[in-house]
């Protein structure tokens, strides 16, 4: 099969890869039409954290695509569904190639009113945001921050925020785009802060009527960490999906005796099956609400060049808030 393969730090095109093979009775082989670029691609490209769970020399964390082949005990699938998933570490390789096996349970029924590439956007900031919105049980009048809103996590959060009666939700956005893709999801220009604002935590708390925030989702990590620790009331709810504050941010978490709830992918093997339920469910609502879904941004076919141009406009903040797909273009047809 085509593949991009990453080998001593750099993109290599393969065009005669192996093609992954059913293992067991209860894996998929699915023929890849889309896959979607994230940060955590471009984390274990650059060698960071995330490269520790880097199970294959193929890199591409979410996919749409169609099933092939399916095992003997398989019984939601059958070959011709169009599905979504999040690879992660759970497939025989990542989403940059032609084909992968995964097992049923992390795999959906891609929503049918998507297409493909609308679908490759969305598993893995959508499954975040699941556990967020699910877990949050706080008064529906709630006042929300989102550091972020305006990136695939936030605007997930935003959809299914709405969906479950939380509406008052404000947050930051980096330019003009983001802001018009924000208030197409119904949030009002006024709540929307620009994350480089001078005394950004005053503009965020002055946007709240002058009082801190119930809650605080933190999406950017690492010195945004300080603001929203900042804006936070006391015993307020921190919700962090980045698992990057400062010790700063962390010591005024603590003096304000605030409740943090941490969101991380399921990595224990018996919760995998977490993936395909929340994927299921969430099929199930877009394919009934007229949401906004992420705006994406098709770089074109499957190739190490153009791989290379998406890591770099992640890299340099270029993506205009719209998440980047590649596709071995004539699986599109």
């Amino acid at each position: 099969m085509k593949a991009i393969i990453f080998k001593n730090r750099k993109l290599e095109d393969k065009i005669d890869y192996n093609t992954p093979t059913l293992t067991k009775p209860t894996q998929i082989l699915i023929k890849i039409k889309a896959a979607a670029v994230n940060p955590i691609d471009l984390q274990m490209f650059q060698g960071k954290n995330e490269a520790r769970v880097l199970n294959s020399n193929i890199l591409g964390r979410e996919l749409s695509g169609t099933i092939e082949k399916v095992g003997e005990s398989v019984k939601k699938f059958k070959t011709g569904d169009e599905v979504y998933l999040a690879v992660l570490d759970m497939g025989s390789n990542g989403a940059f190639a032609e084909y992968v096996v995964v097992e049923e349970e992390i795999v959906a029924l891609k929503p049918s009113n998507i297409s493909f590439l609308q679908a490759a956007t969305i598993p893995v900031s959508y499954v975040t945001a699941w556990q967020v919105a699910t877990r949050l049980n706080q008064p529906k009048t709630s006042s929300i921050f989102i550091f972020g809103a305006s990136g695939s996590v936030g605007k997930a959060l935003i959809n299914l925020l709405h969906h479950f009666g939380y509406h008052n939700i404000k947050g930051t956005a980096g330019n003009e785009q983001s802001v018009e893709q924000l208030m197409k999801q119904k949030l009002k220009k006024e709540n929307l802060i620009h994350y480089k604002s001078d005394n950004l935590s005053d503009e965020i708390i002055k946007a709240n009527e002058g009082t801190l925030y119930d809650v605080v989702i933190d999406c950017i990590g690492n010195e945004m960490t300080e603001i929203g620790a900042k804006v936070l009331r006391r015993e307020g709810l921190y919700i962090d999906i980045t698992n990057m504050k400062t010790d700063n941010a962390a010591y005024t978490l603590f003096r304000k005796a605030a409740v943090i709830m941490n969101i991380s992918r399921y990595s224990e093997p018996e919760l995998f099956c977490k993936y395909g339920e929340i994927l299921d469910s969430l099929s199930k609502l877009i394919n009934v609400n007229d949401w906004y879904l992420q705006e994406f941004m098709d770089l074109g076919e499957l190739s190490s060049d153009n791989l290379y141009e998406a890591f770099n406009l992640l890299e340099t903040n270029r993506t205009k808030g719209k998440k980047v797909v590649l596709h071995p273009s004539y699986l599109l047809n």
